[in-house]
């Protein structure tokens, strides 16, 4: 048998300090004697003489103090959560060590090393793995190694700035090496599991999280950090927020626009559950960073914004383009041509694609979208006076088409552009071509932040980052496992934050934290435990109301 909450030996000591403590309760009761006196005049002198109270006396009633000892250390059994041991000799071994800014305190990784080596010998020969998951897992210990080798590599190791991947680590273990025999998952670290973990298990794997912080050590964790426009209407201004999440007064953050440091009083706090939401309203938007830090017993952690430099959309133009287009796009305040942004030309890598052929628009929309959608921001653009205008009659039909394909571009033929059809001087132009460049930048810009283990980018897209390793994503989006600064292919970037998971704040009790998760039907020690605690309740109740509780 094991226990969850405490070793075996601090639950062994609990139950010898429960039974001397109520030994000691049996033999300080207060009794008072009897005494006899000649008379009432001398009761005074009588009650000096002799002590009316004893404090210490010989044992009594021994099967009330079974009794008690009986009923506190149900309790004391159910606080310390103990488990069966039926299985656990048996089957395999994986121990997951978070190795992320929440274990990279002096004092958390002490802790993290006396859990780990007291897990390996609660675990003793049995064939166990250990691997540190920080922004990718790395190996402390394969099976048949001495198990000293997992705390020396442990020492070693620096805390990487990742929220930690321990669930999603759970989640590859279970596919790659559940089968018929007895998994057993150890995961220590401070970030709970989220709670969809139970649905997710078989039978044959069971987890448990081992942490033994306290709310003295736990941390505000940034969970989500982002703009939008200003609510005030002001342009080019947007309302900048971000959520931390923790306990106990509101952290102070470092909050950094650019290379002005805001003060406290610059930032809004409201209390939401669990939390704290903080609030920029009214920053002028001029494609600064938002830098978040926070300072604890794990170092210094960040987040950061990148905020749009305006609201124009950047426009990269190339090739022999229609001189009314040219036009357009030198013309509309709301756009920015430079040597970055979405591709307008005639090559095949342009996004808005000016084609030769017959008068034809072709919208081709991605796997994400639907023809129902791309035909909402397409419709009512005044297309029918176009065909009016042309040689072709009432062809509407026939000349929009809408496909589906890999990703989002619009080819539009370059006789649009010239006579009969006199695109250029209808209402339809500067309506489509406003519609066309916002919904193909929709899906081309990066975003403004990304959170580690989320995709970013395009399928096939490259991430480098500041240290130079590249991130590749074979057929899918790349996805980032640390922070930092990422550039992609056409010369933007994208700040990607360890911001915590909104499923890693779900309360205790609804989480795995501390808990094996198995099939089977066994019935928890625990709830036994409890019901023979609230069955000697009851019976000291009846006792005491027939008068039969010394």
């Amino acid at each position: 048998m094991s226990f969850v909450t405490w070793s075996p030996l601090a639950t062994a000591s609990g139950l010898v300090v429960l039974a001397a403590g109520l030994f000691l309760l049996q033999r300080l009761r207060i009794r008072f004697s009897d005494r006899a006196v000649p008379t009432l005049l001398f009761w005074r002198e009588a009650v000096r003489e002799n002590r009316a109270r004893v404090l210490v006396r010989r044992f009594r009633h021994p099967w009330a103090y079974v009794f008690l000892l009986l009923l506190a250390s149900c309790l004391w059994l159910a606080a310390s959560r103990p488990e069966l041991r039926g299985r656990e000799t048996s089957g395999a071994a994986v121990i997951l060590v978070e190795n992320s800014w929440a274990t990279g305190g002096r004092s958390s990784r002490s802790r993290v090393e006396a859990l780990l080596a007291e897990t390996l010998g609660e675990l003793g020969a049995r064939p166990t793995r250990v691997l540190a998951c920080g922004g990718r897992s790395k190996v402390l210990l394969a099976p048949g190694e001495p198990a000293a080798l997992a705390l020396d590599r442990w020492r070693d190791l620096r805390p990487e700035s990742a929220h930690g991947m321990t669930a999603r680590e759970v989640d590859r273990i279970v596919d790659e090496e559940s089968g018929d025999q007895p998994l057993d998952v150890v995961v220590i670290g401070p970030t709970p599991l989220p709670a969809a973990l139970h649905a997710s298990l078989p039978d044959s794997v069971r987890v448990r999280r081992r942490w033994s912080g306290t709310e003295k050590d736990e941390v505000a964790a940034l969970a989500s950090l982002g703009y939008e426009r200003a609510a005030s209407g002001k342009p080019d201004a947007v309302d900048v927020s971000f959520v931390l999440r923790g306990k106990g007064e509101a952290p102070r953050p470092d909050v950094r626009v650019g290379d002005a440091v805001l003060e406290s009083e610059d930032l809004r706090v409201e209390r939401v559950n669990g939390g704290w939401i903080f609030r920029i309203d009214d920053l002028t938007a001029a494609g600064q960073t938002v830098v978040v830090g926070l300072t604890g017993p794990a170092g210094r952690r960040e987040a950061r914004l990148q905020l749009p430099d305006g609201f124009r959309l950047p426009i990269q133009r190339e090739g022999n383009l229609p001189f009314g287009l040219e036009a357009y796009l030198a013309a509309d305040p709301d756009l920015e041509v430079g040597r970055h942004g979405l591709l307008v030309g005639r090559s095949e890598k342009a996004a808005f694609r000016v084609v030769d052929g017959s008068a034809r628009v072709r919208i081709v929309y991605g796997a994400r979208d639907d023809l129902e959608s791309v035909r909402r921001v397409f419709e009512g653009l005044g297309w029918d006076e176009v065909w009016r205008e042309g040689e072709g009659g009432d062809d509407e039909l026939g000349r929009v088409d809408m496909e589906p394909g890999d990703a989002r571009r619009i080819e539009v033929s370059a006789q649009l552009f010239d006579r009969p059809w006199h695109f250029l001087d209808t209402e339809a132009f500067p309506l489509f071509m406003a519609a066309a460049l916002r919904w193909l930048a929709d899906s081309t810009a990066p975003p403004a932040t990304a959170t580690v283990g989320d995709p970013v980018g395009r399928p096939g897209d490259q991430l480098e980052g500041q240290d130079g390793k590249t991130v590749n994503g074979v057929g899918e989006p790349p996805v980032p496992l640390a922070a930092g600064r990422f550039g992609l292919g056409d010369g933007t970037a994208v700040e990607v934050s360890a911001l915590l998971p909104a499923e890693d704040f779900l309360p205790p009790s609804k989480s795995a934290s501390a808990q094996r998760l198995a099939g089977g039907g066994r019935i928890d020690p625990t709830l036994w435990l409890g019901a023979a605690a609230l069955a000697m309740l009851l019976a000291e109740w009846w006792f005491t109301a027939k008068g039969r509780m010394p």
